[in-house]
């Protein structure tokens, strides 16, 4: 079972019934969509099955994705996308090209590198490491990976992966959840977060969408700093790309 979850937070319902628009029109569409959002009004969803809506009732992000999880999980979900709002899907295969890499890298999480400027040099976007496959009858036949996690557009196996995001942490939860990630095996690696080929070209921000996060220096730098100490300061960048290659190979050749 496929579903996705939308995070809406402060922002206008006419984005989600873009993101919706757009996923309804993939070449695979998912069985169920869980919209979380805090408006009491949700045009357009509630006469539909297929779509669930649950507030979020003035929490942080993380307890608001925790809520969409759980609402996955009670469902039955497989694979879940977890979406923020300020995104946009620009092809039609967009789901079905993250869904083919995570099941045939056999991972737990996977993330779109490209959705703010995290992953760019200058203007450009510029992937760590560009691998090519040899068998062109999988689901792909190249992967990048990124330095920087970024957590707007997100793919969770949840048969092997069910880890909560910290609600204490108001800036920090996506990079504590990919610590936890690899920490847990979901992941090969941290700063080697594997993406689609030229995923910038199936996912990217939404034009003149600004942060709901308050830009409090302040509160940043004790968000992080809590973060930190909640994993012990363990963030161990992977600059053997080795690593990352023996993983491919492996999982390639279907060994678990």
């Amino acid at each position: 079972m496929i579903t996705v979850a939308i995070l809406n937070k402060q922002r206008p319902v006419s984005y989600v019934r873009d993101i919706i628009d757009s996923i309804n029109s993939q070449t695979i569409t998912p069985d169920k969509i869980i919209v979380s959002t805090d408006h009491e009004v949700y045009p357009d969803c509630e006469e539909h099955d297929a779509i669930t809506t649950i507030p979020v009732n003035g929490k942080n992000v993380a307890s608001a994705k925790n809520a969409l999880l759980m609402e996955a999980l009670r469902a039955g979900t497989k694979r879940l996308f977890l979406i923020e709002d300020d995104i946009e899907i620009y092809k039609r295969d967009t789901l079905e090209k993250y869904i083919s890499l995570m099941d045939e890298l056999d991972l737990g999480m996977v993330c779109n590198g490209y959705t703010n400027k995290s992953n760019y040099v200058l203007t450009a976007p510029s992937p760590r490491v560009r691998f090519i496959t040899d068998d062109m009858s999988k689901g792909f036949d190249a992967v990048i990976t990124n330095r920087h996690e970024v957590g707007d557009f997100v793919l969770i196996n949840l048969e092997k992966n069910v880890l909560n995001f910290a609600e204490e942490l108001d800036y920090f939860e996506f990079s504590e959840y990919a610590f936890q990630c690899y920490k847990y095996g979901h992941i090969p690696a941290l700063n080697q977060f594997f993406d689609i080929e030229d995923s910038w070209k199936y996912v990217g921000p939404r034009p003149n969408c600004s942060s709901t996060r308050k830009n409090d220096v302040k509160a940043i730098n004790e968000d992080q700093k809590k973060m930190s100490e909640m994993i012990n300061n363990q963030w161990r960048i992977e600059n053997d790309l080795k690593v990352i290659l023996d993983y491919i190979v492996l999982k390639l050749q279907g060994e678990k």
